[in-house]
């Protein structure tokens, strides 16, 4: 195991209000990521989008994967702060639902890496009961 990198947060886009990564449970680079996000923090973003009322909405999982795996890019060294990532394919199979409020766990694992692409594979579940798959392949930019 790996230790974990102090400034982890500061990483991650957008701020506290649309961060779905509370915690690094596991890392072991430079192929896995296991993160939690409790979605109790985020009940009035839940809420807003109406699908149905008692459960997280997939796309917010989606968006949980694909912070997990920035973070395991940025941790594997892949790609660094300054570096622009342009979102090539997200795919996601879902399996279940969660209600609002439940802890998810992603874990995230890097399949495929070249100097300019990489594909990462995440399983979202929580209490044991799997929820999706997301299967997200990235592009590194050149700097302009």
């Amino acid at each position: 195991m790996t230790e974990i990198p102090l400034k982890w947060r500061d990483w991650l886009p957008y701020g506290d209000a649309f961060r779905f990564v509370d915690t690094i449970e596991l890392l072991d680079l430079p192929r896995r990521l296991v993160t939690s996000a409790d979605f109790s923090r985020h009940d009035e973003l839940v809420a807003a989008h109406r699908i149905v009322e008692a459960t997280i909405p997939g796309v917010l999982l989606a968006e949980q994967a694909a912070q997990s795996a920035w973070l395991l890019g940025r941790c594997s060294g892949w790609f660094e702060e300054m570096d622009k990532v342009l979102l090539g394919r997200l795919n996601c199979t879902f399996e279940g639902s969660a209600l609002r409020g439940a802890t998810i766990q992603a874990d995230v694992e890097l399949v495929t890496s070249t100097a300019t692409e990489a594909g990462f594979r995440a399983v979202l579940s929580t209490t044991g009961q799997h929820l999706a798959k997301v299967i997200i392949a990235v592009k590194r930019l050149e700097p302009a």
